[in-house]
């Protein structure tokens, strides 16, 4: 099994193990209603930041079958809090700044609840 120390050799900075848990708790949770995908700018953005794609689950949405950029929302983890950002895959540099009309919250499902 992969170890932490095993990153330096494929040239991989290591995320904030507190960011990281809520991220993979609140995922883990919501994985049946979400789907959820990996953003091209988590691996050069701050350690303490993992930041993905959510959209609402395809499975079911029988009637959706398209799937493009503007369908996704991204969201950015801290190690103690969660947010919609106004990053996109398509930038040419990542925009780091929570989305308008936003706030951080504690949970994943405060976000979805608000946003």
């Amino acid at each position: 099994m992969p170890r932490n120390e095993d990153a330096a050799l494929g040239e991989i900075k290591l995320k904030d193990f507190h960011a990281e848990e809520r991220a993979i708790n609140d995922i883990a949770c919501s994985v049946r209603a979400f789907a959820y995908r990996s953003c091209k700018w988590n691996t050069t953005v701050d350690p303490e930041n993992i930041v993905f794609k959510i959209r609402e689950n395809l499975e079911f949405d029988r009637e959706f079958f398209e799937d493009h950029e503007p369908d996704w929302r991204y969201l950015m983890f801290w190690p103690n809090k969660v947010c919609f950002s106004r990053i996109r895959d398509t930038d040419e540099t990542p925009d780091l700044r929570i989305a308008l009309g936003q706030e951080t919250h504690s949970l994943l499902f405060q976000c979805l609840e608000t946003g």
